[in-house]
């Protein structure tokens, strides 16, 4: 998903084990060359599972800007990893 700054984008994802993973720029040159040579990207540290239980599904709200007591770490990964 493009997600332009101050939005928010709500997704669905299959049950499982997620990794995510995203790439961060000034300026959209599209998906085959995402942000150009400024691209940044970036894996989470942690696996973010989705799965069913007797009260329904679960979900995560993720919010991709630091913030102070955050508690989502990230680190930086080349792009071939894209």
């Amino acid at each position: 998903a493009f997600i332009r700054s101050g939005e928010r984008v709500e997704t669905e994802v299959p049950l499982g084990n997620c990794v995510l993973r995203y790439a961060t720029g000034k300026e959209w040159f599209g998906e085959d060359d995402l942000f150009g040579p400024e691209t940044s990207g970036f894996e989470a540290d942690d696996v973010f599972e989705f799965e069913k239980s007797y009260q329904g599904y679960n979900g995560f709200t993720v919010e991709l800007y630091v913030q102070p007591g955050g508690n989502l770490g990230v680190d930086p990964i080349p792009m071939s990893e894209f």
